[in-house]
């Protein structure tokens, strides 16, 4: 059941919810007068539980600064028409447009939580409008789907302890939202975490979280990853004129345990730098294909993935990875890698589509196949001095020695025989290699790797049969080890342009080693041991170097139009089957959710675990009824300036 407010401050008995109702950080206190969808006037905001009906909100507000003090909790819950909770978190409103929001404390618009420590509720919504956000504390919007958290300001900087969260944790919940909008610059240090992860299957409509500013300086971590399995991974756009992701910055959108990678989306008009360190990822988790990461370039009104950015460094770890298998789950396929610029682009560290391992142990599985990484420019150098790959992954081996049982056989005559028979698994197959597309049309320069590789198949099992006798009786022994498993073939790699020989060497599609057949042995000499056989090797792939076009009447090529200063984004999501000139036409339909990139490569299927059934909900629990201490009503506060 839940909790009735009167203006008398008289509790009564209501609703019926599902849980003991428990309210999370504070107990619950009253604003005054007014609580419900009140306005709040002032400089200094005062900690309470603030309440509002479906649609309304609390609203703070001041023409001048505005402030959360250290040590308070403003929470804010909603409640129906008669006043009762309705177990979902409220809308709370902080208007500080002329001056400075700093928080301190902590805002909470989470759903209330149940005695168990579950939430009853959906997340609620926390606006900030403000010339200036300080961010020193909490801002907290959780709940069974995840809720809202908008900041629309003119700068913000972020403490290096503070945490911003609207996590969703109900079974296929609907994820939360996390929205940055400043005019200005946005920094997040190292140890600032903004989180909105979740428990989404079905595809993302729009980005979890979407930060955008004239700078953009990154170094803490930005997540919207699968939290239980079979949740995929969210969707992360970063958007400015100058992008840096120092060395400690994560911005992860991994699947969950039979989850698929979601999309991650960072685009400025001038510049990103990806630091030593610095980790993007929309990895697959177990048995899952990876996701799709965008790097230097956006989508227009059209839909077409233009040359944004004009110059992209990265000196740090790209990846869209499949992820690894399990006992008798194939690992998941590479996804897809876009590292672009209209100018020049660097690569030192690591940008990969890898095909995941299979598992090693009882049931080995295949690897996955290598996916797409698309790396170039469009008029000035490429260089690569790191590593470009798009492996397949290794096949699976059972390292351990398979001894069988012994068993009896009865024949027509009544006569017994003993056997024992053990039987090794087969090693995995490996992943093929997938696609590496360089250069378009710019010149190439590689001093470090580029590879397609086909994944190494698993070794055979070993086989053993030891046991000689058996009740006093002779045992026939046979062993018959595993086959090894058979390579995957080396992927492709295209060059658009002119590279030299050099380049041309640096550059690896070999097909994988087929797996070694798995060792038998017998104790006695009349047993039977059938060595396993050595799985095929994978063939080699294939380079292709696709020329300059000439320039159309001779002469030198004109400089492509400069690239817009504001891109344009589609508003729904949008299907085209073309991702610049360079799409491999096995890629399959890119689908483009509103600021993001999502890839679904039909000829690559994914593989999961089946998701476990949910349990059953707990039984109805009697309500435990916290009475709050009256709060006076909010004063107006003279503005003193900022502190």
């Amino acid at each position: 059941m839940a909790l009735s407010t009167r203006p008398n401050g008289r509790f009564l008995v209501a609703l019926s919810l599902t849980a003991s109702l428990l309210l999370a950080n504070a107990p619950l206190s009253f604003a005054g007068p007014g609580d419900t969808n009140s306005t709040n006037y002032g400089e200094n905001v005062a900690g309470g539980t603030y309440f509002n009906t479906a649609g309304n909100r609390t609203t703070f507000t001041n023409n001048g600064n505005m402030i959360v003090g250290a040590g308070t909790t403003v929470r804010g819950l909603e409640v129906n028409n008669n006043g009762d909770l309705t177990g979902n978190g409220g809308h709370l409103h902080f208007d500080a447009r002329g001056g400075v929001m700093r928080v301190d404390g902590t805002i909470d618009a989470s759903a209330a939580l149940g005695q168990n420590g579950a939430y009853l509720g959906n997340g609620g919504k926390v606006t900030i409008d403000a010339g200036a956000l300080v961010q020193n504390g909490n801002i907290f919007a959780n709940g069974l789907n995840g809720g809202t958290i908008v900041f629309n300001v003119g700068q913000l900087t972020v403490d290096p302890g503070s945490r911003i969260e609207a996590l969703a944790t109900g079974a296929n919940a609907l994820p939360g939202q996390i929205n940055i909008n400043a005019t200005g610059q946005v920094t997040i240090p190292n140890g600032a975490v903004i989180d909105a992860s979740g428990n989404y299957v079905g595809g993302y409509n729009a980005n979890v979280i979407q930060i955008s500013g004239s700078v953009v300086n990154l170094d803490g971590v930005v997540m919207a990853n699968g939290l239980s399995a079979g949740a995929k991974g969210g969707a992360i756009g970063i958007y400015g004129s100058e992008i840096a992701l120092g060395s400690n910055a994560k911005v992860t959108a991994n699947g969950a345990e039979g989850g698929q990678g979601g999309a991650i989306n960072v685009a400025a008009t001038e510049k990103i730098t990806v630091s030593s360190g610095a980790e993007i990822t929309a990895n697959g988790g177990l048995g899952a294909s990876g996701g799709a990461v965008l790097v230097g370039a956006a989508l227009d009104a059209s839909g077409n993935l233009g040359l944004l950015t004009r110059t992209v460094e990265n000196n740090g770890l790209i990846t869209a990875n499949g992820g690894d298998g399990d006992s008798g789950v194939d690992a998941g396929n590479g996804g897809v890698v876009a590292v672009v610029a209209a100018n020049s682009v660097s690569n030192t560290g690591r940008i990969s589509a890898n095909g995941g391992n299979g598992f090693n142990g009882y049931n080995p599985s295949n690897g996955g196949n290598g996916g797409i990484v698309l790396y170039g420019s469009d008029t000035a150098a490429v260089s690569n001095d790191g590593q470009v790959t798009a492996n397949g992954g290794h096949g699976g081996t059972n390292p351990n020695v398979e001894e069988g049982p012994v068993s009896e056989t009865v024949d027509e005559h009544g006569n017994v025989s003993y056997q024992q028979v053990s039987l090794g698994q087969n090693g995995g197959r490996g992943g093929n290699g997938g696609e590496v597309r360089v250069g378009f049309n710019a010149s190439i320069s590689n001093n470090g790797t580029i590879e397609v590789i086909g994944g190494n198949g698993g070794n055979g099992q070993e086989a053993q049969a030891n046991q000689t006798d058996y009740q006093g009786q002779p045992v026939h022994q046979y062993a018959l080890a595993g086959n090894g498993g058979d390579a995957g073939n080396g992927g492709k790699v295209f060059f658009h342009g002119e590279p030299g020989q050099d380049v041309l060497n640096s550059v690896n599609v070999n097909g994988g080693s087929g797996g070694q057949g798995g060792n038998a042995s017998t104790s006695s000499a009349c047993g039977c041991a059938t060595p396993g056989a050595g799985g095929a090797c994978g063939a080699p792939g294939e380079i292709h170097v696709i020329p300059k076009p000439p320039c159309a009447g001779g002469g030198n090529c004109s400089p492509p139009p400069k690239p817009p200063e504001n891109p344009l984004f589609p508003l729904y999501p949008k299907e085209y089957g073309t991702l610049g000139d360079t799409l491999p036409p096995n890629a399959g339909n890119v689908l483009s959710y509103n600021r993001s990139i999502f890839l679904a490569r039909s000829p690559l299927p994914i593989i999961q675990k089946k998701t476990p059934p949910a349990p059953p909900p707990p039984p109805p629990a009697k309500i435990m009824l916290v009475k709050p201490k009256p709060k006076p009503p909010q004063k107006k506060v003279p503005v003193r300036g900022y502190w």
